[in-house]
Formats: C-alpha cells, structure tokens, sequence
C-alpha cells in the first residue's frame, strides 16, 4: 500500500508519480506508484447528495506543512480523493485565511518553524466558526508524550507520518460520522 512520502516528479500523461521514500539502509531509494484519477461523484436517487462509496460529501480540507514536497503531495491525494483541498506552507498563512475558508478537517504538521502546529491549532479553536472543524496532527514524532501535548492542545487525532492512505481515509470517515 502507498504511504505519503516526498514528491519528486508527476508525469500526468500516464498517472505516475515518482519519489524518493527514506530506507534505513539505502537513502534515497527510487520508487513508481501510481496515483488515483479524481473520483467520480455521482446523483443519489435516495436523498440527492453526491458521494461515492464510504463518503457522504466532499469536505473541505487543510493541508498545512512546512515541507512543500510532503503537503502538496498530501493535497494532490485529497483531491484525489474528491475533496476540495487548500495548502499552506505555514501556521501563520494558514491561520489567515482559515477563518474564510472554513474546512471541515484541517491536516497540520506539528514541527514548524516560527508557529508550531500545536501553537497554530490553539489559535484556531477560538474562532467561532470553526468549533466543528476536525484538527489532525500529522508528525514525524512518535512519542507519547509529544502526541499528549498535541492532544491537550486540541487536535482530535494524531497521525504519525509516514501515513498510509488508508489512515487518511479512516480519518476522513470517522469525521463524516461526527
């Protein structure tokens, strides 16, 4: 199964997406995945929403990561995914418009320089409009105290990276079942 990793180049012609995964042994070791064509929403007759199997809706969903390889990466799933995806490179470009753009989850890093994700998503849990937004903590770091702080700061969920996609999507179906 592909986890998310660092994007080194995206051949749309033939749908392949080339990067490198870190190894314990090799560094840098080059491997092919390919990345899924955007899912096809279609009319419900019982109800009338759009979905696809396992979704309800398309969400709204924030990427923010300081690393640019991994949050854009991270979005180009989303989307692929269906949902409509936004990323920013920072807590403090995030924080500015999080407000207008108001997305049903919100995937933020917790090591980034000047505004830590903790630090960013204490902010963001006072404004108003976001009391139903769904905050994922998505690091590197696996400790449990470090996930602890995360928690106490108000994310609801900690991922450690690198994730597989079956994570992300678990995290997305337990928000629609909020």
């Amino acid at each position: 199964m592909p986890c998310i990793g660092v994007m080194l180049a995206f051949e749309p012609q033939t749908n392949v997406l080339t990067a490198f995964e870190p190894c314990i042994y090799r560094l840098g070791c080059m491997n092919d995945f390919v990345v899924p064509r955007p899912a096809t929403y279609i009319e419900s007759t019982s109800n009338g929403a759009i979905g696809v199997p396992g979704l309800t809706k398309p969400l709204r969903i924030m990427v923010v990561d300081d690393n640019v390889d991994s949050a854009d990466l991270l979005g180009m799933f989303l989307r692929s995914e269906g949902h409509e995806t936004h990323v920013e490179y920072g807590a403090i470009a995030a924080l500015e418009i999080i407000g207008d753009y108001l997305p049903h989850i919100v995937i933020i890093d917790i090591a980034m320089p000047r505004v830590s994700g903790c630090d960013m998503v204490r902010q963001a849990r006072t404004i108003p409009a976001l009391q139903s937004t769904y905050f994922v903590a998505l690091s590197g770091y696996s400790q449990p105290d470090i996930q602890f702080e995360a928690l106490a700061a108000g994310f609801h969920r900690y991922v450690v990276k690198p994730c597989c996609v079956s994570i992300l999507n678990d995290v997305i179906r337990k928000y629609q079942l909020i």
